[in-house]
């Protein structure tokens, strides 16, 4: 099993919810996609995303948690005619922006 750190880069996502680590279940290192010119992060899709949540109790304050899990990581498609990257958003001419959760790069296994 290996973690993958990924950052929300929407700027509304509260402070300390913006990075989620996804676990990805593999025999083989998943290997992150090349730069992208202009872009802080690397746009990613996990293929099979699940999400559990569980009761995780931090100072016995019981919250909920997520546990993200996928099969797969690979690079996001690419905009489509007369769609372009802005930092971590496509632009889409007719709709405006529209968030993108990326990830910087794969991380050791656990």
């Amino acid at each position: 099993m290996w973690q993958v750190r990924v950052i929300d880069a929407d700027p509304d996502a509260r402070k300390g919810q913006n990075e989620v680590t996804v676990k990805i279940i593999s025999i083989s290192e998943p290997v992150a996609p090349p730069e992208i010119q202009g872009l802080p992060f690397r746009p990613v899709v996990f293929d099979g995303l699940s999400v559990t949540p569980y009761v995780k109790e931090n100072g016995g304050r019981p919250r909920v948690a997520y546990s993200l899990r996928a099969r797969e990581m690979k690079a996001a498609a690419k905009p489509r005619g007369g769609e372009r990257w802005v930092g971590p958003f496509v632009r889409r001419p007719a709709t405006g922006l529209t968030s993108s959760r990326v990830s910087p790069d794969a991380s050791g296994g656990c």
